[in-house]
């Protein structure tokens, strides 16, 4: 048994892997994680992210182009966990299967840091069909892909990530779906290509946001306002108490936005991810 004193002290390692008959405990920051009998692959992280990362989540990018390398796509489908391989092979396209692929990629870059064996990570779902991962119990994550892109985030507490390619929309779409001050703001921008940013713009945020709040599409795009300012962005809701905050990025041609209830969000940082 370790003493109190010995206890913090090593409460301010990344983790800690403390085994006793069959129990693993996974431990960062001082917070305890009970792992399952089949996580005992915990270890050290290898990852290079740094501690304040590690506590805070961040945000990781994939250009799937990179699995599209001979022989790359076969060794990484053999290095995701049995029910992203399922997903991948379901898909009839293989853009399709280079895209969730290339989301089990980022989940598995996620784990690094907690030490689990992505082959024995458990996947399930709970209300409104939000996966989570019952032996990090707090570890929040969302995976999106859009194109040539996959991107992901993870946090302490819940996150949502959207990416969409910026391309022509139909006429109407956004009178059709979107809240009213939305249109309005849509309506105020003077270009038609300005409108196009715009109209993807407020499409990121508000998936995110869907998203971060487990609803997915079960909540409708009108029931809530996103908007715009010089200060930044936010959301007017009423689902809950909950302040959400926002973090916009993009790329060439995509948009995308991370939603979260951590204010740490709107300072991530980008990691993009390059294969070997």
């Amino acid at each position: 048994m370790v003493g109190d004193r010995g206890w913090k002290r090593r409460c301010f390692l990344r983790i800690v892997c403390k085994i006793k008959k069959g129990l693993y405990l996974l431990v960062v920051h001082g917070t305890i994680y009970p792992m399952e009998d089949s996580a005992r692959q915990c270890k050290l992280p290898t990852g290079s992210g740094t501690e304040g990362e590690m506590e805070r989540g961040h945000i990781l990018l994939l250009d799937i182009n990179q699995l599209r390398t001979p022989g790359f796509f076969d060794a990484y489908l053999e290095k995701v966990a049995p029910v992203r391989k399922k997903c991948v092979e379901a898909h009839k396209t293989e853009s399709g299967k280079v895209q969730s692929l290339g989301a089990g990629v980022l989940l598995n870059k996620m784990l690094e840091p907690f030490g689990l064996n992505p082959m024995e990570m458990m996947l399930e779902y709970g209300e409104n069909q939000k996966p989570y991962i019952p032996q990090l119990p707090r570890f929040h994550f969302n995976l999106t892909h859009s194109g040539n892109y996959a991107a992901g985030a993870w946090a302490h507490s819940p996150v949502g990530i959207d990416l969409e390619r910026v391309k022509r929309v139909p006429e109407g779409i956004a009178r059709r779906f979107f809240h009213r001050n939305e249109r309005l703001w849509l309506e105020g921008l003077s270009s038609r290509e300005e409108q196009i940013q715009g109209f993807f713009r407020l499409w990121v945020l508000k998936e995110s946001f869907m998203k971060v709040t487990g609803l997915g599409m079960k909540l409708p795009l009108d029931a809530f306002e996103i908007l715009i300012e010089d200060e930044g962005v936010q959301v007017k809701h009423q689902l809950n108490e909950t302040t959400y905050y926002f973090q916009e990025f993009e790329m060439e041609g995509f948009r995308g936005a991370v939603c979260g209830e951590d204010p740490a969000v709107r300072e991530w940082g980008i990691e993009k991810i390059s294969l070997e």
